[in-house]
C-alpha cells in the first residue's frame, strides 16, 4: 500500500466531534466580535485625539462642527466619523448606546448630533430627548427602517440608510439652519 493510500485510509477513520466543531466556531465568532470591538475602541481613541488637536482641521472651507455620533453598527460608526472628518468636522465622541450618548453629550457639548434611531437596547430618539432636556443641540436621525410615523421633534432631520455623503451634508445643513432659525439669528 502506498503512503498516499495509507494517509487517506487513516483520515477516513478520524471521527469528527460536532460539539468540538461548535465550540471552535463559537471561539472564532468571539474572536471576530472582539476584533470588531477593538476596531471601534481604536477609532474612538483616534477620534478623541483628533478632537483634542483641532489644528489639523484648519484651512477647510466649511465651518467645523463638533459632532457626537451615536451608531451601534460597528462598521457604520467609524465610516461615518471618517466621512465627517473629511468634510471638515471634528468628531468629539462615537458612542454605541443611549446611556453613553447622554454622558458624551454632557461631556462634549456637541454642535451637532448624528443619532441612529434603532440602538439595540434603547431608542436613539429617547437618548436625544434626554440630551435636549439640558439644552438644544441640532440633530440628525438616521434609520434603516421606514420613515413614517416616527415621533420626532420639529427640529429633527431624518435620513434613511444607506445614504450618500451629499445626503449627509444636506441633512447637516438643514439641521444647522433649523437651529439658526430657532435661535432667531438667521445664520449658522
Amino acid at each position: 500500500m502506498t503512503s498516499a493510500i495509507r494517509n487517506e485510509a487513516s483520515l477516513s477513520a478520524v471521527r469528527i466531534d460536532p460539539s468540538a466543531l461548535r465550540s471552535d466556531a463559537g471561539k472564532r465568532i468571539a474572536d471576530v466580535r472582539h476584533s470588531a470591538e477593538n476596531n471601534v475602541r481604536n477609532a474612538a481613541d483616534e477620534i478623541a485625539w483628533r478632537a483634542c488637536n483641532p489644528g489639523r482641521m484648519q484651512g477647510k472651507a466649511m465651518k467645523s462642527l463638533r459632532v457626537l455620533i451615536v451608531e451601534d453598527d460597528l462598521t457604520i460608526g467609524p465610516l461615518l466619523a471618517e466621512t465627517l472628518e473629511q468634510l471638515g468636522h471634528v468628531v468629539c465622541a462615537l458612542e454605541v448606546d443611549a446611556a453613553a450618548a447622554v454622558s458624551a453629550a454632557r461631556r462634549c457639548h456637541p454642535d451637532l448630533m448624528i443619532v441612529d434611531i434603532g440602538l439595540g437596547e434603547a431608542s436613539g430618539i429617547a437618548a436625544v430627548e434626554e440630551i435636549l432636556k439640558e439644552g438644544f443641540a441640532p440633530h440628525v436621525f438616521v434609520t434603516g427602517d421606514g420613515l413614517r410615523g416616527l415621533p420626532l421633534g420639529s427640529e429633527a432631520v431624518l435620513i434613511q440608510k444607506p445614504y450618500k455623503s451629499s445626503d449627509l451634508v444636506a441633512a447637516i445643513t438643514r439641521s444647522i439652519d433649523g437651529k439658526a432659525k430657532r435661535d432667531g439669528s438667521g445664520s449658522a
